[in-house]
């Protein structure tokens, strides 16, 4: 199972969006977008909306592997039994 990778192209807009904004520019977005607050919330957003997506991927594809993975030794422990099956039927036992 390989390592979480991080975008960084995400992780920087994530930090740069929620780095604390001078007031007078605060003012100055909420007066001209009406859909930001004072805070830029607007921008936090969109930055949490691409990690979010990137996160909720990632958390699928381990799930997928931690499925495969508990699935594993019971295909094993098939396999193993078919192959004894097979052998004991070869030799006349079983």
């Amino acid at each position: 199972m390989g390592d979480l990778q991080v975008v960084e192209t995400t992780l920087d807009a994530l930090t740069n969006a929620l780095m604390p904004v001078p007031q007078a520019v605060r003012l100055d977005r909420a007066f001209s977008d009406p859909r930001e607050d004072a805070l830029g919330s607007a921008e936090v957003a969109d930055a949490l909306g691409t990690a979010g997506t990137a996160i909720t991927d990632r958390a699928e594809v381990l799930a997928q592997s931690l499925s495969a993975i508990a699935q594993y030794p019971r295909e094993v422990a098939t396999k193993i039994s078919a192959v004894e099956d097979d052998l004991a039927g070869q030799s006349g036992g079983r």
